[in-house]
């Protein structure tokens, strides 16, 4: 892990979802390293015109990605494909900074369970929220019928066969998905020396990635390995919202999404400054 720091200007995006657009190539070119934290494509849509825009960055500079939730296993072959693309569950040096990455999301299993038993330990004002989200969504309402959960007068009660729902619950399962204890031990394990983290998901808690009834969709695996291992920075997409939140002496990037034109700019100097903005891509 570094001490005396290299100078060093990092573009990130994340969440591409179709957007191919081609100024980013003018980012990756004016740039030391450009990071890709996933989300190329939406669920299962890959096409020539997402793997011709890879290449294109590829080209253009030094460009690293990791696989989203969104992101398909062809995906993942053609990063293995083309070397030096892919850095999901590896370790990259370069220019004087060790990176590892780790793409995809919480095991959607894993992930139900643990959304079920926070809606069943809501308080009265968290029950008469949630209530007052089914009125105006009935997405949320069959969100919380896939999870067994009902709503008997203003008490909130699991189904009998709750647990065999989840068990079915595949619409929103991704080929990309990984325990919680296998994200923890990849970055324990393999990347204590690293500088720099990338991961498709952000740590569990991190401001912004709260969804329907106040529950994180980050990652514990990740949080418990940041808060271990204390690497220089961990940047993250998924949520679709910019922020920094600081962990111990971690720093923690949410990059906000380029399928609505952003990017963010890291900027470290040798004099131990660093500096971030997020801009809109033109």
């Amino acid at each position: 892990m570094f001490y005396e720091w290299n100078s060093m200007k990092i573009t990130a995006i994340s969440d591409i979802h179709g957007n191919f657009n081609d100024s980013v190539v003018d980012l990756v070119k004016a740039s030391d390293i450009t990071l890709c934290l996933g989300d190329l494509v939406e669920f299962g849509e890959i096409t020539t015109k997402a793997f011709d825009f890879l290449l294109q960055l590829k080209s253009a500079g030094k460009f690293l990605m990791i696989p989203g939730n969104c992101d398909t296993d062809c995906l993942s072959s053609f990063l293995e494909y083309h070397d030096g693309l892919n850095i999901h569950k590896k370790t990259v040096d370069y220019s004087g900074f060790s990176f590892a990455g780790f793409g995809g999301f919480v095991d959607a299993i894993t992930y139900s369970r643990a959304m079920r038993a926070h809606f069943l330990s809501g308080t009265e004002t968290f029950i008469e929220s949630t209530l007052a989200q089914i009125e105006g969504s009935s997405w949320i309402k069959d969100f919380m019928q896939t999870l067994g959960l009902r709503f008997e007068g203003k008490k909130l009660v699991a189904s009998p066969e709750s647990d065999d729902l989840i068990l079915g619950w595949d619409k929103f399962r991704s080929s990309c998905e990984f325990e919680e204890n296998e994200i923890y031990d990849f970055f324990v394990l393999n990347a204590s020396d690293c500088d720099i983290w990338l991961s498709h998901t952000p740590p569990f808690g991190f401001p912004g990635s709260e969804r329907m009834g106040g529950f994180s969709i980050g990652s514990k695996g990740l949080l418990n390995a940041v808060v271990a291992r204390q690497p220089q920075f961990v940047i993250s997409g998924h949520i679709h919202c910019g922020g920094v939140w600081q962990l111990g002496k971690t720093i923690c990037f949410s990059v906000p999404p380029m399928s609505e034109n952003y990017a963010l700019i890291l900027n470290i100097d040798t004099d131990s400054t660093l500096t971030h903005e997020v801009i809109r891509i033109m």
